[in-house]
């Protein structure tokens, strides 16, 4: 369950089980709940602006087990069983202020009502210092676990075409990306020995059209890459321009949880289940 954030019409609550209709138009639907419904299509995913209102409308209509809120650990109005709080280990805590200064969405002590704490992209960046800080300085007590972002492969934005990763090993790369982070999405070209010759980056959740398409395009012509790059996110909007689908490639990530990860949610699950 989630926001949607930007999408077009963000008043209304809207239902994806992408099993059941893979048409919706990921501008109405939002470009991150889109993706995640493609990678899990048998689960519906709603999108609201109201948590409590979209919660609601996915019980009564779905009678779902769980209920997975994408980016919710500051709204209170909803009662949760499980609060996880996730730090990027590439940012850490940034400069230790709330937004808009920095890159917090609640103070630090806020830490207290997570059951546990999630470090992302543990192998993009140390994680090192970040888990100083929430051990001893902010006397983190509870489970800490480290998630990787790697690399899995690359697939033809057509979906015709598949690569293994050491196809691209010494390969001319240009990159284009919409999203809040590009350096990360560089870096991890960067482990696989490549040669990143161009990048185009446009602002997170950025609505691709016609003229970005067009800048795109003579870029490409003007380096001539071996391989022009996108994210998955960016690749659920350049779907929607045919002139593309044998141009760019997507490079297709996977979060891999440390095995601490797999023993703490069974657990909390059994205990959860058994209790009802």
């Amino acid at each position: 369950m989630s926001r949607g954030y930007k999408r077009k019409d963000s008043s209304s609550q809207q239902r994806l089980r992408f099993c059941e209709d893979s048409k919706i138009d990921p501008a109405f639907f939002g470009d991150e709940p889109y993706l995640l419904a493609q990678r899990n299509p048998e689960v519906p995913v709603y999108v609201g602006s109201s948590r409590f209102i979209t919660a609601d409308l996915a019980e009564k209509q779905d009678h779902p087990d769980i209920l997975l809120l994408d980016d919710a650990y500051q709204h209170l109005a909803i009662h949760r069983d499980l609060n996880l709080l996730l730090i990027d280990a590439e940012q850490g805590l940034g400069n230790r202020h709330l937004l808009p200064f920095g890159v917090l969405r609640e103070p630090e002590n806020q830490w207290k009502r997570a059951d546990a704490v999630i470090l992302t992209k543990t192998n993009l960046a140390t994680s090192d210092t970040v888990l100083q800080m929430l051990k001893h300085e902010l006397q983190v007590n509870c489970p800490v676990f480290k998630f990787k972002y790697e690399v899995q492969g690359l697939t033809r934005l057509d979906g015709k075409v598949q690569l293994n990763l050491n196809e691209i090993i010494n390969k001319r790369l240009l990159l284009t990306s919409g999203i809040a982070q590009p350096k990360g999405f560089e870096r991890l070209l960067e482990q696989q020995s490549v040669e990143i010759i161009g990048k185009i980056e446009f602002p997170d959740h950025h609505d691709y059209g016609a003229e970005d398409v067009r800048k795109i395009l003579e870029k490409q012509q003007k380096l001539k890459p071996e391989y022009l790059l996108t994210t998955e996110k960016d690749a659920v909007k350049l779907r929607n321009f045919a002139e593309l689908g044998e141009q760019i490639w997507v490079l297709e990530m996977e979060m891999i949880p440390d095995n601490l990860w797999n023993d703490f949610l069974a657990e909390f699950l059994r205990l959860k289940f058994e209790n009802l």
